[in-house]
């Protein structure tokens, strides 16, 4: 069994949602109430373009990079408790990857942290193909995470 489609659906997934997050980082919920993310979007809190995604995402392709370089994945582990929680509600109140990571990233405050947490999350549930066309369209640098999902199943399809 190939590793590839679930390995590119969680990198493809923490970049969408840390992206869908970004612009509106530190907004709190009640903002987001009245104005919520619906797509990917850009220009926000940070002046980036819609695609752009965060540390979030870029510390997951460090931590994917070291895996590919056979680093023991229980060696690094450590999760933010609030931000689990919160990407774990809003995938068992939703029913699509979409509604999951809007609705984490709709949250407010961290939402970059929780929609690549949200997104990971729901990567694993539905699968890359739940991502939006448009999102991964926009999404910075999509060749590089392509790679990387390549060299990732490679090392663990040997196993």
């Amino acid at each position: 069994m190939t590793m590839i489609a679930p390995i590119r659906a969680v990198l493809f997934d923490v970049a969408a949602g840390d992206a869908l997050g970004v612009p509106v980082e530190f907004r709190n919920r009640v903002e987001l109430l009245q104005q919520p993310v619906s797509a990917m979007t850009g220009f926000g809190t940070h002046g980036q373009p819609a695609g752009t995604w965060s540390d979030d995402s870029s510390l997951t392709f460090c931590l994917a990079e070291a895996l590919t370089q056979r680093y023991d994945l229980r060696l690094i582990a450590d999760y933010v408790l609030h931000t689990l929680e919160a990407a774990i509600w809003s995938i068992l109140t939703t029913d699509d990857y979409q509604g999951a990571v809007l609705k984490a990233v709709n949250l407010g405050s961290d939402t970059d942290t929780t929609g690549a947490v949200a997104g990971g999350l729901a990567a694993l549930l539905y699968g890359y193909g739940s991502i939006p066309a448009g999102c991964i369209a926009e999404l910075a640098r999509q060749q590089d995470i392509a790679r990387l999902a390549q060299r990732m199943a490679a090392r663990y399809d040997q196993l």
